[in-house]
């Protein structure tokens, strides 16, 4: 990092000041210059790196002109992180379901995540799986929220704590007025489904509490098929899974 701040590295940038090279253009991504920050931080190619490495999902929100600033950005950032995100556990008698979704615009797919666990936090199983991309982001969490209900009761489970990180998708699933929105016939199917004397909650969280559904569905790029996971997750987002504070 010393060498970094310093920018004694040997970037293409830095052997081009030195007269060693006649250009400093990236061999990775061919566009911009290899600086530093460029070879370490801002090269497009790096993005799917950082985005799954846990505190710098939004990577790209940080733009820095050289090392000394991306760290000083970072650290300004974990300053001012929610620290009410805490854990709170399902009722004894239920489970809680997490669930998440994401755009993969560049191939026309979404990421559908869930995942499951008890009052005690132990994971019950997860889920993750690709679908096709719907014309809007929004409708995509309703497909991630409907697939966890759905998810819940291929499991066998009819009590259950749903949550998201979509208020949207919540506040619906909460009325008890059919949803006329352009995904409300996804949630009202979902609903029509569920037990209703049963242990069944809503609840709207942070970003910041739902990293591990919001990774599974990331992950989701890689795989085909339905993926599933007993008692377990995948091993990509295990980082995520001992920090989520939700």
């Amino acid at each position: 990092m010393w060498w970094a701040c310093k920018e004694a590295i040997p970037t293409k940038h830095n052997l081009l000041k030195r007269k060693i090279l006649n250009e400093d253009r990236c061999e990775q991504c061919g566009m911009e210059s290899e600086t530093t920050a460029h070879a370490l931080w801002n090269c497009s190619t790096l993005d799917e790196i950082w985005e799954s490495t846990l505190g710098f999902e939004d990577q790209s929100q940080l733009g820095a002109p050289n090392i000394m600033d991306l760290i000083n950005l970072t650290h300004e950032k974990r300053k001012n992180v929610d620290l009410l995100a805490m854990w709170h556990p399902p009722p004894a008698n239920c489970v809680k379901l997490k669930f998440d979704g994401i755009v993969f615009r560049e191939f026309g797919k979404a990421g559908l995540g869930v995942m499951v666990h008890d009052c005690q936090g132990n994971v019950i199983a997860s889920l993750l799986e690709q679908a096709p991309l719907p014309f809007s982001p929004i409708i995509v969490e309703a497909m991630a929220a409907a697939r966890a209900i759905t998810f819940s009761q291929e499991l066998g489970i009819t009590e259950f704590m749903l949550e998201g990180d979509s208020e949207a998708v919540i506040n619906s699933l909460r009325s008890t007025e059919a949803s006329l929105t352009t995904y409300g016939h996804l949630l009202e199917f979902a609903k029509s489904t569920l037990v209703t004397n049963k242990c069944i909650a809503f609840s709207h969280i942070r970003r910041s509490g739902n990293r591990v559904a919001h990774n599974l569905a990331k992950h989701a790029r890689h795989v085909r098929g339905l993926p599933v996971w007993v008692e377990n997750i995948p091993p990509h987002p295990y980082d995520v899974l001992f920090t989520d504070p939700g």
